[in-house]
């Protein structure tokens, strides 16, 4: 599971690389909706929010609020589906997410790895190879107990190689 700080800062810092001139009121206003789908732990964890159904209705209430207000109801309704969905995105380890709750009772997950094995021809003649798989497993897979780090290594270097990302975009915007 990649923490709830991994959810939050991630999706804002590669949307504000890749969108320097993006409304950043709006942007931190919303960033909240990168960890909402985790409040569903109240009540089983990866069902009721880790769905398209979901993400989907409350990227519309959010844009009908927020149009109450302002002229920004369609940026707010894409900034809040990019948040929801980078959640799912980030989850989408074990045990996985399951997309289309209720209609479904799968969860969806994507292994990948990378093995490195001096002892074995493999990728390019090296023995370096790549292993993945989209793997479905039943829903109660979710519900089950997790510890939940506040911190964890992936979550960490994902963290930092985006944040060089992020300096690089940085740097080359302003010409140094």
């Amino acid at each position: 599971m990649v923490e709830v700080l991994v959810h939050l800062i991630l999706p804002v810092i590669v949307l504000l690389a890749f969108r320097p001139k993006i409304d950043k009121v709006l942007v931190f206003s919303l960033a909240v909706l990168a960890v909402m789908p985790d409040l569903d732990i109240i009540i089983g964890h990866r069902t009721l929010f880790h769905n398209v159904f979901f993400a989907i209705g409350m990227s519309l209430l959010v844009a009908f609020v927020v149009g109450l207000v302002s002229a920004k109801k369609q940026q707010a309704f894409y900034l809040s589906v990019y948040f929801l969905f980078s959640h799912m995105f980030l989850d989408l380890g074990n045990p996985g997410v399951p997309f289309f709750y209720p209609l479904s009772s799968r969860l969806f997950t994507v292994n990948f790895s990378v093995l490195i094995s001096p002892f074995r021809e493999g990728f390019l003649g090296s023995g370096l190879s790549i292993d993945s798989a989209v793997i479905t497993n039943p829903i109660i897979e979710a519900v089950k107990p997790q510890v939940m780090p506040v911190v964890t290594t992936f979550g960490v270097l994902l963290l930092v190689l985006v944040l060089l990302l992020f300096i690089i975009r940085f740097i080359n915007c302003k010409g140094y």
